[in-house]
């Protein structure tokens, strides 16, 4: 009932202000109408829990083949992955595993954390190839600058009194869009 995976966020972006990485994004590809889809899974509208639960389900089973002493927690929108050197000492890497729901193309559904006054966690849109494909056009038309900017604004964010003034996506998404307004302005 997976249908793909495929990697995601600041390092298949190459806008990662940390070498070595410490945290890779997966999108997780589901279909919720296959027959092998877990029966706690609601067709066609899974809650954002029975898909968190559902993929954690099958990525633990996978990792433990391979890797009986790494974590696999389920977190509040995706599935977190969490290698071991040994008993209790990690390695320096995580993994977000995010499930989607395939929407109207290129568009999918994901889990959102509850920010409504109900309280209530929803699948909201998301179309994860269209930042990537903005980035590169920009960077391209930017003679190349526009990717080491972003790591350098990163790596500032970081590092401003220990603490992030915004989140690193959304600094992505600033210097994108000062690219943009400086390349239209011209």
């Amino acid at each position: 009932w997976i249908k793909e995976t495929f990697q995601i966020g600041s390092y298949s972006r190459k806008t990662f202000a940390k070498f070595p990485k410490h945290d890779i994004d997966l999108f997780c590809v589901v279909d919720v109408q296959h027959p092998s889809t877990p029966s706690h899974v609601d067709k066609p509208d899974p809650t954002p829990k029975q898909l968190i639960r559902a993929v954690h389900t099958v990525v633990q089973k996978a990792v433990q083949a391979k890797h009986p002493s790494a974590l696999v927690n389920c977190q509040t929108h995706s599935v977190g992955v969490f290698p071991t050197k040994g008993p209790h000492e990690p390695e320096h890497v995580t993994i977000d595993v995010i499930p989607a729901v395939e929407h109207h193309d290129p568009m999918f559904k994901i889990p959102e954390r509850s920010k409504r006054k109900d309280g209530q966690d929803r699948l909201i849109l998301s179309n994860p190839h269209a930042i990537a494909t903005e980035l590169k056009e920009q960077d391209a038309l930017s003679g190349r600058k526009l990717l080491p900017l972003v790591r350098l604004m990163k790596t500032w964010n970081q590092k401003t009194q220990n603490k992030k003034i915004i989140k690193n996506f959304h600094m992505e998404l600033l210097c994108y869009s000062a690219a943009k307004e400086i390349r239209h302005s011209q």
